[in-house]
């Protein structure tokens, strides 16, 4: 791991919420195993207790280490999705529990590509690592650098050396929301950069129709 990684690594290992720009959102992660990160967490959004994260990995491997084993062509598809900014979700292993189950039993996660900086230190982390965005619940996200810093400032929020990591464009959609079923179809929950249409073109992609 890069050695410039190391302090957001460390934060990160000690339970500290962490100001870290995604791929598609300038956002807070945290340790999925500390549990006072999460309470920060809902101290800082005013969040209910427990509510499921998007998770982030470095590599298909990583996810099927708690996916269960992905149906029909997406294991080929998911590194589409996420070359994309897509999000998936898919059932977890049977013996695969808190934090990471959500009360449907499946686990939201994305490879963050267009943030490549990410990557190593997830590989580091050896967990998937939650993200949400930089706002009070019920409130627009925050995508400003100096907004941001406004938002937390007078918390014991980590933030890591300016140019570490690529500001998110604050005008691009947000990721794309797909949920897998078992027989390999999928429902489209958000649509973003990744598009109905888009999808529409992969061969044997069978999306339902949006409810």
């Amino acid at each position: 791991m890069d050695p410039t990684l190391l302090p957001l690594y460390e934060a990160l290992q000690a339970g500290h919420l962490c100001l870290v720009p995604t791929d598609t959102l300038l956002g807070l992660s945290l340790h999925p195993l500390r549990p006072e990160a999460w309470q920060a967490l809902e101290a800082l959004k005013e969040r209910e207790s427990k509510k499921p994260c998007v998770h982030l990995v470095a590599s298909l491997q990583q996810a099927l280490a708690y996916w269960q084993p992905l149906p029909g062509p997406w294991a080929e598809w998911a590194i589409s999705c996420w070359q994309a900014g897509a999000t998936l979700i898919w059932k977890l292993q049977p013996h695969i529990e808190a934090p990471f189950r959500s009360p449907e039993g499946t686990l939201a996660l994305r490879v963050p590509y267009g943030q490549p900086n990410l990557l190593p230190l997830l590989r580091a982390l050896q967990v998937p690592m939650p993200t949400t965005s930089l706002n009070q619940s019920g409130t627009p996200p925050i995508t400003d650098w100096k907004a941001a810093m406004d938002f937390i400032q007078n918390t014991s929020v980590f933030v890591p050396d300016a140019g570490l990591f690529a500001m998110p464009d604050p005008a691009a959609p947000a990721s794309t929301l797909l949920q897998i079923h078992e027989d390999g179809t999928a429902s489209l929950l958000r649509e973003g950069k990744l598009t109905r249409a888009q999808l529409c073109t992969w061969k044997g992609m069978k999306l339902h129709a949006p409810q």
